[in-house]
């Protein structure tokens, strides 16, 4: 009886754990807005001439902030008022003091995070990265924290070539 009623305890913690609201509304609200924009703008491009071979115009759609905030729990505002328009492929520096919403913007692009106002575009075949700046190995060789998560690391002939 005893071990059944230390148990309790966690047992009570994991269940909360698991009936946590998820993001998995939100992600579905994003990514259908997403598409619907990406269809856009995918259509205004193919509409005017170009010089640029037609299958690569959709990488000429840009990453759009329009008025992007952020707060975390409606109390610290990190991000107010941001608006930006990025080319696809080029490669911006995104600098500031410490504590002013580098991170916190990085966060909101690589979609590890959602803005609390505002809109951001990033095209529906376009797939953002967002790498922590907290160092993780798995308990594993160099080449295998390298290829963690890549489907040639199933298949290590693949490796050898």
């Amino acid at each position: 009886m005893i071990c059944i009623l230390s148990s309790y305890g966690p047992l009570r913690k994991l269940i909360k754990l698991l009936n946590l609201k998820t993001d998995l509304l939100d992600w579905k609200a994003i990514c259908t807005r997403q598409r619907q924009h990406t269809k856009e703008a995918r259509a205004n491009i193919f509409s005017q001439e170009h010089s640029i071979v037609p299958q690569w115009r959709t990488d000429k759609i840009q990453i759009k902030l329009d008025d992007i905030g952020f707060s975390y729990h409606e109390k610290a505002i990190v991000l107010k008022g941001v608006t930006a328009s990025v080319t696809q492929g080029s490669m911006i520096a995104v600098v500031g003091k410490h504590g002013e919403g580098k991170a916190t913007l990085l966060r909101l692009m690589g979609q590890s995070a959602f803005p609390t106002e505002g809109f951001l575009f990033m095209p529906s075949h376009f797939r953002p990265l967002y790498v922590c700046q907290e160092l993780t190995l798995m308990d594993t060789t160099a080449l295998g924290n390298l290829t963690f998560g890549s489907p040639e690391r199933a298949h290590p002939e693949f490796l050898a070539s």
